[in-house]
């Protein structure tokens, strides 16, 4: 199935056109009649790998820079058609997902600005009221989204350029590499 949908959202004197994505309450490119917008995917930084430091004597735990941590761990059943469902066991570190396979013969972790908090909102249904570019360009830089490139015309044929999406703010590093966030001189 295409993972894109044509919709439209009608409501008070509201209206929104464009195309979506299945649960999503509001359209991701469109128009509401004063306003167009549409991305284009950032070539962007943003996610770094995290090598844990484990304690020797308990494999599921870690240091932070606040101490010892012991791995959030749980268990998400999949189901697949036509077939029996798959259990598939995942772990959660104070900075992000703890991938499958190590790196570097270490455990590490995943950070990426969209599963942190406010990475990811519904701001973007701001944009049924916006008519003008300016405001328009202040809702988009506000909304909580995956880094994109986004180009925006107003019902007058103006058209403007933004980014949107969070990008991260590091300290003690610059995120070429992946390294250890243990002792608290990187983040």
């Amino acid at each position: 199935p295409n993972i894109w949908y044509r919709a439209q959202w009608m409501y008070g004197d509201a209206r929104f056109y464009g195309v979506t994505l299945p649960g999503l309450p509001l359209p991701v490119a469109g128009s509401n009649e004063r306003i167009a917008w549409g991305y284009t995917n950032v070539d962007a930084d943003v996610a770094d790998l995290i090598l844990l430091d484990r304690d020797p004597g308990d494999d599921e735990r870690y240091r932070a820079p606040d101490g010892w941590h012991t791995l959030h761990r749980w268990n998400e059943t999949v189901k697949v058609r036509d077939a029996m469902p798959v259990d598939v066991g995942l772990a959660r570190t104070v900075w992000g997902a703890l991938l499958p396979d190590p790196l570097r013969d270490r455990r590490v972790a995943l950070r990426w600005t969209a599963l942190d908090s406010g990475g990811i909102d519904l701001n973007l249904l701001e944009m049924d009221r916006v008519s003008t570019l300016a405001e328009a360009v202040r809702t988009i830089n506000r909304a909580g989204i995956p880094p994109q490139n986004v180009v925006l015309a107003d019902d007058h044929g103006r058209i403007a350029w933004t980014y949107a999406g969070r990008l991260p703010s590091r300290s003690g590093y610059d995120g070429s590499v992946a390294t250890s966030w243990a002792d608290g001189r990187r983040g």
